[in-house]
């Protein structure tokens, strides 16, 4: 991949930046009240927190191998 470091940082925080409002959304929900929503919602919710937090450290794996490649000149 022909790119700089920084450009590494720009699109990995472009793509956590996209992602973000679907992680919100999940906080959300499971603050919302139970007497209201039901219990399901807060099960979701756990399960979307829980996918989001999985896709960040997906995203940080990712891309610190690319910055090694890119700082090896690879």
């Amino acid at each position: 991949m022909d790119a700089k470091p920084s450009e590494l940082i720009d699109l990995k925080d472009n793509m956590i930046n996209y992602f973000n409002p679907i992680e919100i959304v999940f906080k959300t929900m499971n603050i919302s009240q139970t007497e209201l929503c039901g219990n399901e919602l807060r099960l979701y919710s756990e399960i979307g927190i829980f996918l989001c937090q999985s896709f960040r450290c997906m995203i940080e794996e990712v891309f610190d191998i690319l910055r090694e490649g890119v700082s090896n000149g690879k």
